[in-house]
């Protein structure tokens, strides 16, 4: 299967509010704020079939995941379209690929009829010896109907 990208990602770290800020004045729609199962926080602007993120955290101040930390501020995070996930964990195993376990987290979302769900993922992690000065993984969404909706 040719490698297909989701999403790349732009760590704003402690400096959300001002993230968000800047890119809806380059032209971006974002979503709401998401929080992660795992302590981040998250914007979203979605296109047809990838989108763009910006991580970090919701408390200006505010420590960040201890995973995120040696990673540079900026665009850190090429994601590729996961499925199948612990199938292609232990592929890329058998590869020789150095990966991580296969990692399950979720985010609450607000649906447009007053209704709350959650957006779930699994994602399979490159050990960060594996990326220079990046991270890079992949990415299965569970419920890709509570990231790519029609208002965004």
């Amino acid at each position: 299967m040719e490698p297909l990208i989701d999403h790349i990602v732009v760590d704003v770290r402690d400096r959300m509010e001002e993230g968000a800020r800047r890119f809806r004045a380059l032209g971006f729609q974002l979503t709401p704020m998401g929080k992660h199962s795992l302590g981040s926080a998250n914007h979203l602007a979605v296109f047809g079939r990838d989108y763009l993120e910006l991580l970090g955290t919701d408390v200006p101040g505010g420590a960040l995941r201890p995973d995120l930390d040696p990673f540079p501020i900026g665009l850190n995070g090429l994601v590729f379209l996961g499925k199948e996930s612990e199938a292609l964990q232990a592929a890329q195993q058998a590869r020789g690929v150095p990966v991580q376990p296969v990692l399950s987290f979720h985010r609450p979302v607000d649906l447009p009829d007053g209704t709350h769900a959650d957006a779930r993922f699994k994602v399979i992690r490159l050990d960060r010896c594996a990326a220079f000065d990046g991270r890079v993984y992949w990415c299965e969404h569970l419920t890709p109907e509570h990231v790519w909706r029609p208002e965004w």
